[in-house]
């Protein structure tokens, strides 16, 4: 399809602004995330930035995912962004195709940064992809794309309490064989980074609660 009609696009804002406000009632930590992809006058047009044909669903939501076709310079007017640049999400596709990707993705989020802005990484199983069956080349080429990203990601540690209780299975989001507990179901690869759990580590506790 290549879009919707106006009425409907003008609906799809107010659908947001009270998806958002129920999200809230049902989980005042949920996030709701508005794609760039239908402007307000219910065109399917990927505007790769905040502009006056999608800022009213900005506005209505947590953030805003841009699209990911731009090449050298990211085009956001920060007027549009109100003053929540850093919940406007710029797109990364890491298959490249649109912008800089695979192993330049740290590029493209160096570029982002300087703004001021967000990063939504889009197909981050790029590395598996490309690599599978090889499961020993995915380990080599997935620590490489995200040691290159790191010095551009922030970490976000959990609150550490003295009554606390901190629960992981250290799953990174792939393996090589599937367990269910403590069972072998398949043996094969596998990646799905939404299984993956929080790692620990001490740099997100006080000096009182290293020990």
């Amino acid at each position: 399809s290549s879009g919707i009609n106006a009425e409907i696009a003008g609906s799809s804002g107010i659908n947001a602004e009270y998806g958002t406000q129920e999200m809230k009632e049902s989980n005042p930590h949920s996030s709701v995330i508005w794609y760039d992809a239908v402007t307000n006058e219910g065109k399917l047009e990927w505007q790769d930035s905040v502009t006056d044909l999608n800022s009213c669903f900005f506005r209505c939501c947590d953030g805003i995912f841009l699209n990911y076709t731009w090449k050298i310079e990211v085009r956001v007017d920060i007027r549009l962004c109100l003053d929540r640049p850093v919940d406007v999400y710029v797109g990364i596709d890491v298959w490249a195709r649109g912008c800089l990707g695979k192993f330049e993705c740290h590029i493209s989020t160096e570029k982002i940064m300087d703004y001021g802005l967000s990063v939504a990484i889009f197909a981050p199983a790029w590395c598996y992809e490309q690599n599978k069956p090889d499961f020993p080349s995915f380990i080599k080429d997935n620590n490489k794309f995200w040691n290159l990203l790191q010095p551009t990601c922030s970490p976000k540690p959990l609150p550490c309490t003295p009554d606390a209780i901190y629960v992981t299975n250290f799953n990174f989001g792939f393996g090589k064989k599937v367990y269910e507990y403590g069972f072998l179901l398949f043996f094969k690869s596998w990646f799905n980074l939404s299984r993956q759990d929080v790692p620990s580590s001490t740099s997100s506790m006080t000096d009182k609660h290293h020990r």
